[in-house]
């Protein structure tokens, strides 16, 4: 995925969505350009403890099993 931090008054509030075309990860995934992604599972992604925390829990997932994204 294409993505940066977003800030908030020198506060990280999530990560913008870079690229989205039909062949991108985030277009398969539903997102669009320019989204901010807040939180995925409950879990915010503000700063790195928190997304290796998501990446841990994401990738005990199975094929069929739903992960929440919190988009703004």
């Amino acid at each position: 995925l294409d993505l940066t931090t977003v800030y908030q008054k020198g506060k990280s509030i999530g990560c913008r969505v870079g690229k989205s075309g039909k062949d991108t990860l985030a277009f398969k995934l539903g997102l669009m350009k320019d989204d901010i992604i807040q939180q995925i599972n409950g879990i915010p992604v503000t700063d790195i403890t928190s997304r290796v925390l998501i990446y841990d829990h994401i990738i005990q997932k199975k094929i069929g099993d739903e992960i929440s994204v919190k988009l703004d």
